[in-house]
């Protein structure tokens, strides 16, 4: 769907490392021992008395093994039967994600990654929320572009009998869905081997017989309600596709160059009060000037425009050597004088509505038109007078509606001029050598363009519709085509956009802009790879033939025989019978079929209505690019049946920070890197509860060292934040979040300060016990909080838990991280010694700080925070050491009381403990007294 703009590390992450790695940390150096026959040999005599943590998880995957590595992970996890799974849960809450369906045109690129990867994410959080979650992939599969690739294959064999006639439509299909159903089947397998959560066993296709079923029973539904209608009105038109298009298949060429004429028509009924300012200029002619850049357009010339409350002048001027007399806007003289130079004699000024009797002759045709009053003329450039051809601008043809002036198209299918026009003209391609073909006319005093004047010509270089397929110029064009009613849905569209959640909030407005202006909806197309218009055409006069019930028979036929039987089979069994019957007896032919196809526009907007059981979807999830496209033709199609919008959510961004999204090989080499830090963190928290049992082991937490305690408040804070930031859709707070409570917070303060106690105290101590307990809390809260982001890497981690007795992340349900948790009383008195320990770092410099003893007097709240921390006056070990890193701490009670505090550092005088690492240990010791009583206890 949108592509691609937005940017965050997420979706770079996901996409690169196909669904497994998404996150971006830093990690602190652990060490882990690696149950492999590759481990390192024991350093000394005590190693094997340190409780190192071990793990089967390996730090590193790299080349084919990662791959192989996600394959073991999706399989042993059962990520193919987890959507399967959770829909046969007994969960109260259901949660909608409609796929907005990819096109199937090739193969799966970046944009097709950041869509599915942001949709991935979506469900699996609403999962581990505890909701049931309803989610069917599907593709849009008709269209030009499959179409012009069957084509274009068809060209490239060299063997003519394996080519097909281009000229039947069937083959043309036959080829247009070969080509789709391979791009699908690619597809599709590239999302499963991602491991996306989604029903694969049950995806849907635009181009299936049940879906466009459906698709026509809504066509009948909006055709009875007043909302289809057929009208000969100007649409864009591609000449390089041979259809017309909606504006939401253009894109605009910034750097398209248009010949850009300035041509004076002969006037006449001059008001009297002109005719008196030329009385002293015998026999000068006089002239209204306009400004094109399609001079291909002249030739169906039927007004000119001019604005009603602006001034215009009449001016005499000098144009190849002869006086003549031009009617001209005054904002605009300095676009006159870029034509003739400064020498100009303004005669009279006047409102525009002063022209409303002018006539002037036509530019290549011997006849007179009117000016009349439009109000979409405006002064940016030009003369102020705007060349009016109904059949070939949207603003034309309101005007030729409102002033009865005729509507004549006059170019064909290939963009040629028809027979007829004239002779010169007739066949040339309007956008290359029609172009010069008028403007030589106009040149030819002679000829057609009589006394026309071409009084400038030059290129103008500006933006200009192409057709996003081919990449060419499109032409407006008037033609009879299917509309949908947009002037009558407008209001009820926008009504019901304001109860719908938009992400970003700020584009809101842009989609609403966009609604408002849009003039009409055209749904039919001159090709064959759709879904065919349900329309007969009367045999004598040519007028559409349709109702529900003619609809609903095609919808059957088409089901039970398939799409292609529009085209195989004839009037008399695409018909109702008892209608053909009728006809019969009265000896009347019967209609003939239509050959448009519907706007694929139409046919991927209806999948609301053909593939959801709900009303609505909770969530529509595409790009930018969707706002005049699949967002728009959604909400048009499912207000004008059910008065709602078909969704209630809709984040409409390819990420969620709403920027650019950029990429390259830098980029994902971090990326790359970051994830596996990320990986390196959480193999330190599994190792480390290696002999952890939480159910045997466990401490009630208000039993817990106040620093562990600390931990989980800081714990809850982060928990909180991050299912907030998934609620909202804000997955790059996720990620930031995460980083930096993983950086700061785990790695770079918990993990080393927790060190001494995890390897050296008790296996079975309170003091080591107390933080397992927070590592275990820590281990779980980040798979379920990571999980959306990094399922491949959670699961993996989850697999290789000791006590993993079939555990399954996305089998869990959360609600976050428990409120007695939060202790901000106990957080500000630790964090009042942070400000000791920073303070002591910028004392320490290079020295190693298990080498010496600090000794700390304070007084106030800062003598009661560090006590919180070190009961003792005297303490090898407490909070303060840990924090600290220090070998012994002191606490002493300043005198007064004073608020504040002073430090005192020295080397140790004890000896450095073998085990350890602390200078604690006595004189001619090896080990210090605890680690002494510690292996001598029994193990």
């Amino acid at each position: 769907m949108r592509p691609l703009c937005v940017s965050s590390h997420l979706t770079t992450l996901r996409s690169v490392i196909k669904v497994q790695q998404r996150l971006v940390c830093t990690s602190c150096i652990c060490h882990v021992v690696d149950k492999s026959p590759d481990s390192p040999p024991e350093r000394n005599k005590y190693s094997s008395t340190v409780l190192l943590p071990s793990t089967t998880l390996p730090l590193r995957v790299e080349g084919i093994k990662r791959l192989h590595n996600e394959q073991h992970v999706q399989q042993a996890a059962n990520f193919s039967s987890l959507y399967e799974w959770q829909r046969k849960q007994k969960r109260e809450q259901e949660f909608v994600l409609h796929d907005g369906p990819p096109y199937a045109n090739g193969r799966p690129h970046i944009g097709h990654a950041v869509n599915k990867i942001l949709k991935d994410i979506t469900l699996r959080h609403k999962l581990l929320r505890g909701y049931k979650v309803h989610y069917i992939p599907g593709w849009d599969c008709h269209g030009l572009p499959i179409e012009l690739k069957a084509l274009q294959q068809n060209r490239k064999k060299k063997n003519t009998k394996e080519k097909f006639n281009e000229k039947d439509s069937l083959q043309i299909r036959a080829a247009a869905r070969k080509f789709a159903e391979e791009a699908v089947k690619i597809q599709q397998a590239e999302f499963e081997r991602w491991g996306l959560l989604a029903n694969w066993d049950n995806v849907y296709h635009t181009f299936d017989a049940e879906y466009v079923n459906k698709q026509l029973h809504l066509f009948a539904h909006l055709y009875e309600g007043g909302n289809i209608y057929q009208d000969y009105k100007p649409v864009y038109f591609s000449p390089s596709s041979g259809t017309s298009l909606a504006e939401a298949e253009l894109e605009y060429n910034p750097h398209h160059c248009s010949p850009s004429i300035y041509v004076a028509l002969p006037v006449s009924n001059l008001p009297h009060f002109m005719k008196d300012k030329l009385t002293e200029y015998e026999n000068l002619n006089t002239y209204v000037a306009v400004w094109t850049t399609t001079p291909w357009t002249l030739p169906t010339n039927e007004a000119i425009c001019y604005s009603p409350d602006k001034l215009y002048t009449l001016a005499v001027v000098k144009c190849n050597e002869q006086l003549i007399a031009l009617i001209w806007a005054e904002e605009l003289i300095h676009e006159l004088k870029k034509i003739v130079g400064e020498d100009i004699i303004q005669l009279c000024s006047f409102e525009g509505s002063a022209m409303s009797s002018l006539k002037y002759r036509h530019p290549l045709a011997e006849r007179l038109c009117p000016c009349v009053p439009g109000s979409h003329v405006t002064m940016n450039k030009g003369t102020g007078l705007v060349h009016t051809a109904p059949a070939h601008g949207h603003d034309d043809f309101i005007v030729a509606l409102e002033h009865k002036l005729p509507v004549e198209c006059i170019i064909d299918d290939r963009g040629c001029y028809q027979a007829g026009v004239n002779p010169i003209l007739e066949g040339k391609r309007v956008l290359e050598e029609g172009n010069e073909a008028v403007i030589q006319l106009l040149l030819a005093t002679g000829g057609s363009g009589g006394p026309s004047v071409l009084l400038s010509r030059d290129n103008f270089t500006h933006s200009y519709p192409y057709d996003w397929r081919t990449k060419k110029p499109v032409i407006i064009r008037a033609s009879k085509q299917w509309f949908i009613n947009t002037e009558n849905l407008k209001g009820k569209a926008l009504t019901a956009l304001k109860d719908v959640s938009v992400l970003p909030s700020s584009v809101q407005a842009g989609m609403t802009g966009l609604l408002e202006r849009r003039p009409y909806w055209c749904i039919s197309r001159q090709r064959v790879w759709g879904v065919p218009i349900p329309v007969f055409y009367d045999a004598t006069t040519c007028l559409p033939v349709v109702s529900r019930c003619i609809v609903e028979h095609v919808a059957k036929v088409l089901l039970k025989h398939g799409c292609d039987s529009w085209w195989k089979l004839g009037e008399e069994e695409l018909l109702p019978p008892e209608f053909v019957k009728e006809l019969e007896q009265q000896g009347k032919q019967l209609p003939q079929k239509g050959m448009d196809i519907l706007d694929i526009w139409f046919d991927s907007g209806s999948s609301w209505h053909s593939v959801l059981n709900s009303p609505s979807a909770d969530l529509y999830l595409e790009g930018v690019d969707q706002f005049n496209g699949w967002f728009q033709s959604s909400l048009l199609t499912s207000v004008a049946v059910t008065g709602k919008a078909p969704y209630k959510w809709w984040v409409a961004s390819h990420s969620t920070n709403h920027a650019n999204m950029t990429i390259g090989k830098q980029i994902l080499d971090q990326s790359k890197e970051s994830v596996q830090k990320v990986r390196a963190v959480l193999r330190f928290l599994l190792a480390s509860l290696g002999d952890y049992n939480p159910c045997e082991h466990s401490l009630p937490v208000s039993d817990l060292k106040p620093l562990d305690q600390y931990m989980l408040h800081l714990l809850y804070g982060h928990i909180d934040k991050i299912w907030e930031y998934y609620e909202n859709f804000r997955y790059h707070r996720v990620t930031a979040a995460s980083v930096a409570f993983i950086t700061t917070y785990i790695s770079g303060f918990y993990i080393s300060v927790i060190k001494d106690r995890l390897y050296c105290e008790p296996r079975l101590g309170n003091k080591r016990m107390s933080a397992l307990l927070v590592l275990h809390y820590l281990l779980h809260h980040l798979l379920l909080s990571l999980a959306p982001v990094l399922p491949h890497l959670t699961e993996e981690v989850a697999l290789h838990h000791h006590s993993n007795k079939g555990w399954r992340v996305f089998q869990q349900e959360t609600n976050g991280a428990p409120s007695s948790w939060s202790q901000p009383e106990l957080a500000s008195n630790i964090e009042q010694c942070f400000t000791v320990r920073n303070e002591l770092n910028q004392h320490l410099s290079a020295l190693d700080p298990l080498r010496l003893d600090v000794q700390i007097t304070a007084g106030g709240s800062t003598l009661k925070a560090l006590k919180l921390m070190q009961t003792s006056t005297n303490a090898t070990e407490s909070g303060l050491t840990e924090i600290f890193r220090v070998s012994r701490v002191i606490l002493l009670h300043e005198k007064d009381d004073r608020e504040g505090f002073s430090l005192e550092v020295k080397e140790s005088a004890g000896n450095k403990c073998l085990r350890c690492w602390k200078f604690t240990a006595g004189h001619g010791k090896d080990l210090c007294d605890r680690c002494k009583e510690v292996i001598s206890a029994p193990w």
